[in-house]
């Protein structure tokens, strides 16, 4: 049986989704259950040890960028930094979609193909003679 080292836990921060405007920021323990030259083998706070073998995961003592951190401090400045790249990425899909969007929008609908049945497939109302 593996035994837990009680004088080190690493947090992390997620958010969750309940519903729409509703996001609640958590904080997340671990329990460190092994210790190596390079990092630790961590398990989530409220895992038993043999259960929670089946959720152990291996984080790194010094990559720049790790699931989780010594101290509360650098688990919320990671927080910090994953949701800002999100928004980036998030904005940029947005910016894509609405350039799709607008090259299409003048687009004519039609619902068959050559005797197939397509759901919307779209066509310039100048192309193809139409």
């Amino acid at each position: 049986m593996v035994e837990i080292m009680d004088d080190i836990v690493l947090y992390r921060y997620e958010d969750q989704w309940y519903g729409y405007g509703r996001v609640k920021v958590c904080e997340k323990k671990f329990k460190v259950l092994r210790e190596t030259p390079k990092g630790y083998w961590i398990i989530p706070f409220h895992r038993t040890v043999g259960a929670g073998e089946n959720y152990k995961k291996w984080v790194s003592k010094t990559a720049s960028k790790r699931y989780a951190y010594p101290n509360r401090q650098q688990a919320l400045f990671n927080f910090k930094y994953r949701k800002f790249y999100q928004i980036r990425i998030l904005e940029r899909q947005i910016e894509k979609a609405k350039i799709a969007y607008e090259k299409v929008k003048d687009f004519k609908k039609i619902s068959s193909f050559s005797g197939y049945q397509y759901p919307e497939i779209f066509i310039k109302e100048d192309e193809f003679g139409v």
